[in-house]
Protein backbone atom coordinates (compact mmCIF):
# COMPACT_ATOMS: atom_id res chain seq x y z
CA UNK A 1 0.00 0.00 0.00
CA UNK A 2 1.13 3.52 -0.92
CA UNK A 3 0.58 6.08 2.09
CA UNK A 4 -1.91 8.62 0.93
CA UNK A 5 -3.57 6.55 -1.58
CA UNK A 6 -4.74 3.88 -0.21
CA UNK A 7 -3.33 4.39 3.64
CA UNK A 8 -4.17 7.59 5.92
CA UNK A 9 -1.86 9.88 7.67
CA UNK A 10 -0.12 11.80 5.37
CA UNK A 11 -0.70 14.86 7.52
CA UNK A 12 0.31 13.04 10.83
CA UNK A 13 3.45 14.63 12.52
CA UNK A 14 5.20 11.31 12.49
CA UNK A 15 4.39 8.20 10.28
CA UNK A 16 5.80 4.67 10.24
CA UNK A 17 7.03 3.94 6.46
CA UNK A 18 8.24 0.68 5.02
CA UNK A 19 12.47 0.76 4.88
CA UNK A 20 12.04 0.25 1.29
CA UNK A 21 10.02 3.46 0.67
CA UNK A 22 13.26 5.53 1.90
CA UNK A 23 16.35 6.72 0.22
CA UNK A 24 19.53 9.32 1.62
CA UNK A 25 19.18 12.53 0.86
CA UNK A 26 21.99 13.74 -1.51
CA UNK A 27 24.32 15.54 0.23
CA UNK A 28 24.19 18.77 -2.54
CA UNK A 29 20.39 19.09 -2.37
CA UNK A 30 19.12 20.96 0.31
CA UNK A 31 15.64 19.47 2.17
CA UNK A 32 13.58 21.15 0.37
CA UNK A 33 14.93 20.34 -3.26
CA UNK A 34 15.00 16.68 -1.94
CA UNK A 35 11.58 16.73 -1.03
CA UNK A 36 10.73 18.73 -3.86
CA UNK A 37 12.52 15.74 -6.22
CA UNK A 38 10.91 13.08 -4.42
CA UNK A 39 7.82 14.38 -4.69
CA UNK A 40 8.06 14.09 -8.41
CA UNK A 41 9.49 10.90 -8.92
CA UNK A 42 6.76 9.81 -6.67
CA UNK A 43 4.33 10.91 -8.60
CA UNK A 44 5.65 10.04 -12.19
CA UNK A 45 6.45 5.99 -10.60
CA UNK A 46 2.90 5.66 -9.48
CA UNK A 47 1.49 7.01 -12.64
CA UNK A 48 3.94 5.37 -15.34
CA UNK A 49 5.10 1.93 -13.42
CA UNK A 50 2.19 1.21 -10.76
CA UNK A 51 -0.87 2.08 -12.24
CA UNK A 52 0.24 1.83 -16.31
CA UNK A 53 2.27 -0.83 -15.98
CA UNK A 54 4.44 0.54 -18.55
CA UNK A 55 6.41 -2.16 -20.56
CA UNK A 56 9.90 -2.18 -22.05
CA UNK A 57 9.25 -1.08 -25.74
CA UNK A 58 5.96 0.83 -25.85
CA UNK A 59 5.32 4.20 -26.51
CA UNK A 60 4.20 6.92 -23.87
CA UNK A 61 2.91 10.21 -24.45
CA UNK A 62 3.65 12.43 -21.44
CA UNK A 63 2.09 15.73 -21.37
CA UNK A 64 3.85 18.53 -19.89
CA UNK A 65 7.12 17.40 -19.94
CA UNK A 66 9.11 20.43 -19.26
CA UNK A 67 7.90 20.42 -15.87
CA UNK A 68 9.61 18.32 -12.76
CA UNK A 69 6.80 15.07 -12.88
CA UNK A 70 7.26 15.41 -16.58
CA UNK A 71 10.83 15.25 -16.60
CA UNK A 72 10.71 12.62 -13.82
CA UNK A 73 7.97 10.74 -16.16
CA UNK A 74 10.79 11.11 -19.04
CA UNK A 75 13.34 9.58 -17.01
CA UNK A 76 11.28 7.01 -15.52
CA UNK A 77 10.20 5.28 -19.09
CA UNK A 78 13.70 5.74 -20.37
CA UNK A 79 14.68 3.47 -17.44
CA UNK A 80 12.30 1.18 -18.30
CA UNK A 81 13.17 0.94 -21.69
CA UNK A 82 10.20 2.36 -23.24
CA UNK A 83 10.23 5.46 -25.65
CA UNK A 84 9.02 8.90 -23.97
CA UNK A 85 7.11 11.26 -26.22
CA UNK A 86 7.13 14.55 -24.83
CA UNK A 87 4.62 17.57 -25.63
CA UNK A 88 4.81 20.86 -23.42
CA UNK A 89 1.57 21.63 -21.27
CA UNK A 90 -0.99 23.69 -23.22
CA UNK A 91 -0.07 27.31 -22.86
CA UNK A 92 3.69 26.30 -22.43
CA UNK A 93 6.87 25.88 -24.55
CA UNK A 94 6.12 28.48 -26.96
CA UNK A 95 9.16 27.43 -28.61
CA UNK A 96 8.66 24.53 -29.56
CA UNK A 97 6.01 23.15 -32.20
CA UNK A 98 2.31 21.80 -31.82
CA UNK A 99 2.95 18.20 -32.34
CA UNK A 100 4.36 15.51 -29.76
CA UNK A 101 7.94 14.93 -30.09
CA UNK A 102 10.05 11.58 -29.57
CA UNK A 103 12.76 13.11 -26.87
CA UNK A 104 15.47 12.31 -29.37
CA UNK A 105 14.20 15.01 -31.79
CA UNK A 106 13.58 17.25 -28.84
CA UNK A 107 16.83 16.78 -27.94
CA UNK A 108 18.13 17.52 -31.70
CA UNK A 109 16.30 20.21 -31.58
CA UNK A 110 17.63 22.04 -28.91
CA UNK A 111 21.09 21.00 -29.56
CA UNK A 112 20.57 22.68 -32.80
CA UNK A 113 19.10 25.74 -31.65
CA UNK A 114 22.30 26.26 -28.68
CA UNK A 115 24.40 25.48 -31.72
CA UNK A 116 22.87 28.49 -33.33
CA UNK A 117 23.59 30.30 -30.59
CA UNK A 118 27.00 29.86 -29.61
CA UNK A 119 27.85 30.67 -33.37
CA UNK A 120 25.71 34.24 -33.34
CA UNK A 121 27.97 34.99 -30.06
Amino acid sequence: MTLGTKRPGTHARFVALPGTWLSRKPERLTMTEAAAVGRSYFTAWQTVINVMKLLPGETILITGGAGMAGQAATAIARWRGAEPIVKPAPGRGARLPRKPLLCKELAERNQRSHDARARSA
